[in-house]
């Protein structure tokens, strides 16, 4: 008979792994997350289908007082993930709250020229900081971004920590 293990249990066992080698109870030795990013975020770029994505679309010009309402937008798991078993696992993982890090609208900005006059697909509107709970933490954020991108290979194109986007 065949064990199969689903993505939480894998998560659990990847994070007392982690546990227990920085308590040194196993002997071995855990590389501690890196300095510089912002704690309790991950960098996440989900594939298109990933995404509810009519709920990223807008109407008309974008001002700056749009591009700041739509970067300081929140949206829950449930509404924007379309597919159950990873809403589940962002859950899982005590994730509260996904924020755009792009004001670009995916029903109209799908591509864009390079300098040297390639057009190529725009993407950056799949891009979100996942906010985890502060409060369950510490989080080993490290395991996280490779527990995501592994258990959900066809969704998350991308997970790292947030270097670049610090915001509260």
């Amino acid at each position: 008979m065949t064990r199969t293990h689903t993505p939480t249990i894998l998560l659990a066992a990847v994070l007392i792994l982690l546990a227990a080698c920085a308590e040194d109870k196993i002997g071995g030795t855990v590389v501690p997350d890196p300095p510089g990013f912002a704690e309790n975020q991950v960098l996440v770029e989900f594939s298109p289908m990933a995404l509810n994505t009519p709920l990223l679309c807008y109407e008309g010009r974008l001002t700056s007082e749009l591009r700041t309402e739509l970067l300081n937008q929140r949206f829950t798991i449930d509404t924007l993930i379309t597919n159950k078993l990873m809403a589940d696992g962002l859950r899982d993982i005590f994730a509260l709250e996904l924020r755009r890090v792009s004001a670009l609208n995916p029903c109209s900005d799908t591509s864009f020229i390079t300098s040297r006059g390639d057009t190529i697909p725009e993407t950056s509107f799949n891009t979100f900081l996942v906010y985890l709970d502060p409060d369950r933490g510490p989080h080993h954020i490290e395991a996280i971004t490779q527990w995501l991108e592994s258990s959900y290979p066809s969704y998350i194109e991308n997970a790292e920590p947030n270097y670049t986007f610090h915001r509260e």
